[in-house]
């Protein structure tokens, strides 16, 4: 979000900001949603809300209901509160590193405040207490870092990913629980962030990324599909005998090919074609 606002903060409409991510989120999740449905009931799964409020609860993404459909979608309430607070900074009309600071501190008392309070799991409450929100302003300011920075240094690259596989093999080694996932997930994953795009901008030859930018828009669909894609390609080959390592191997490998290609024809061609567009009242602001 930084990286797309930078030459918006001061600026931006905040409102019209929050409906784009409102439309960028939901019309696909809902679509997915009714996708997982099927196959769970199809596949007999079971787990699906109970009741019309859960539902609703479970499409509108609340904390206490977000995983009950997808899986996955509990971080997508993270995502949400992140937005939310993004769209408050934006309405203060500051520069960006006034807004980043506004947004840093802020979430920084929020989650200071959740190690004393005793707040409701699953709440908006624990979402907005939660230490996973110093991860998402860590990619905050490196995007920060590489709009400000046009000089890298050329050792850059190499040292954030050194730094990144020994933080991710410690974090293995000790055992994820063992540590705050801010430290044994996130810290990692902010190196690898810093050496991929430091690597993009120091490397000679940048068609190689550009490769990957279809992969990157489709990264949300393949986050929402992959659950539903397994849960196919495990009920119609999981009987099957090949020999016991090769059979994983091979599950494995079906179960990120399809969700692969699931993912690439939703970005490409359903995408474009669910999404609300910007409503006559906001293209008006």
């Amino acid at each position: 979000m930084v990286w797309t606002q930078a030459t918006r903060f001061g600026k931006a409409d905040p409102v019209l900001f929050a409906w784009k991510r409102f439309d960028r989120i939901f019309p696909e999740y809902w679509l997915i949603c009714f996708a997982t449905v099927v196959t769970a009931t199809m596949l007999n799964q079971g787990g699906l809300p109970a009741d019309p409020i859960s539902w609703l609860k479970s499409l509108l993404l609340f904390p206490s209901h977000s995983s009950q459909i997808i899986f996955v979608g509990w971080t997508l309430s993270y995502e949400i509160f992140f937005y939310a607070c993004f769209a408050i900074v934006l309405a203060f009309q500051k520069n960006l590193e006034l807004s980043l600071v506004i947004l840093s501190v802020t979430l920084l008392l929020l989650v200071i405040l959740g190690i004393f309070l005793d707040v409701p799991q699953n709440s908006w409450a624990s979402v907005a207490t939660n230490s996973l929100l110093i991860e998402f302003l860590a990619g905050s300011w490196i995007a920060w870092f590489f709009i400000r920075c046009e000089n890298l240094p050329n050792f850059l690259p190499l040292a954030a990913l050194l730094m990144a596989g020994t933080g991710f093999t410690l974090g293995f080694w000790l055992g994820y629980e063992r540590l705050p996932s801010v430290i044994s997930w996130g810290l990692p994953s902010a190196f690898l962030l810093v050496g991929v795009v430091a690597l993009e901008r120091t490397g000679k030859d940048r068609r190689i990324f550009s490769a990957f930018a279809v992969a990157g828009g489709a990264s949300y669909a393949l986050y929402l599909l992959h659950p539903a894609a397994i849960a196919w390609v495990y009920f119609i080959f999981g009987d099957v005998e090949i020999l016991y390592t090769s059979s994983a191997i091979f599950l494995i490998l079906a179960s990120t090919g399809i969700s692969i290609v699931l993912s690439i024809i939703a970005f490409k061609y359903l995408e474009p074609r669910i999404k609300m567009g910007i409503p006559k009242v906001l293209n008006r602001r």
